[in-house]
């Protein structure tokens, strides 16, 4: 494929992550632009003996395949996020140094790029109060609203010669580079922070191992066992009945059902003893002699009382005590 063709495949997946935030579609992306940069590199078509004069207007755009390769990178997080800011700021000094060599730097971010690429200590050049910076980023966002009002009225002529569609490539370049200015000190926020987080994360993980190594030393060790109490009784060493690391490794480490507590013949005696069996040795149950004389004491009653009501039945039989209606 030419570079041409390339250049609109991988023009066609940015767009279309532009539109998704598909991490699958900027996968592919920026493997279109990588290989739409090697084709490039491989065919020579930029130089640093060469001036901005002896580039083709129609080859102009092909210097920001770096661009756009490092603004794919810095929205990507699969895999390591540092690794890709590095990448895209990679990349994006790759389109700075092209720009630079061919002379498409505006005067107002000359000295901004010559940091970027020297890799200078930026306090010097950075300002010195809240004001001068909010200052500094008014004048950037206007610069870039009025290129990009430049940008739409050229892109908007339909009869466009190639001054102006020369014009408008390099216009397009410097807002590319404006912003690029702004995104690589994003990322260097960004690395900042996550080397931080990094660090402290790294201190948490060293302190837990610490603890942990203590832990398994105090609980595995076979020397820790101490005197605890002296011959007249005084605690030596404090101490739990038992640890809570401790019951939890006997459950992981002891058997995987429960053992007996007493033996069979320990179990038949306690039975025998609460009552629950009866054993032949043992002499037969006599029921409680004061319960049987209450119950001979209530049948002698009951009979004495019987023969009480057969006498009287026999001197007063039936019908004897009403005679008064008799003729």
């Amino acid at each position: 494929m030419s570079v041409r063709s390339n250049w609109e495949c991988a023009e066609d997946l940015r767009k279309q992550f532009s539109t998704t935030n598909d991490q699958l579609i900027l996968d592919r992306a920026v493997k279109a632009w990588l290989t739409t940069k090697h084709l490039i590199e491989k065919l020579a078509m930029f130089s640093e003996n060469e001036t901005l004069d002896d580039l083709i207007t129609t080859e102009i755009r092909y210097i920001s395949a770096s661009y756009y390769l490092g603004h794919l990178l810095q929205q990507k997080y699969t895999g390591s996020r540092v690794d890709n800011l590095k990448r895209a700021s990679q990349s994006y000094k790759e389109f700075l140094s092209m720009c630079k060599s061919y002379t498409m730097v505006s005067s107002a971010d000359v000295s901004s790029v010559t940091s970027i690429l020297e890799e200078k200590n930026k306090s010097s050049d950075m300002p010195t109060s809240s004001a001068e910076l909010r200052q500094q980023k008014i004048q950037r966002f206007k610069r870039d609203k009025e290129l990009e009002a430049s940008i739409a009225i050229l892109s908007g002529n339909t009869r466009m010669d190639e001054d102006e569609a020369r014009s408008l490539s390099l216009l397009d370049i410097n807002l590319k580079v404006s912003k690029v200015v702004e995104e690589i000190k994003f990322i260097e926020k960004e690395l900042t922070i996550l080397a931080s987080e990094n660090e402290r994360y790294g201190q948490m993980e060293r302190q837990k191992q610490l603890v942990d190594r203590k832990e398994d030393s105090s609980t595995w060790r076979l020397d820790r066992t101490s005197q605890v109490l002296s011959p007249n009784g005084k605690v030596l060493t404090p101490f739990v009945i038992t640890s809570q690391r401790q019951t939890a490794s006997a459950a992981i480490f002891g058997s995987d059902h429960s053992l007996p507590t007493m033996t069979i013949d320990e179990y038949l005696d306690n039975e025998r003893k609460q009552g629950g069996m009866l054993s032949s040795t043992n002499p037969q149950h006599t029921p409680d002699t004061s319960i049987l004389e209450d119950n001979d004491d209530t049948q002698e009653r009951e009979r004495q009382k019987a023969i009480y009501w057969d006498s009287f039945k026999e001197e007063n039989p039936k019908g004897i005590g009403n005679t008064m209606n008799r003729g």
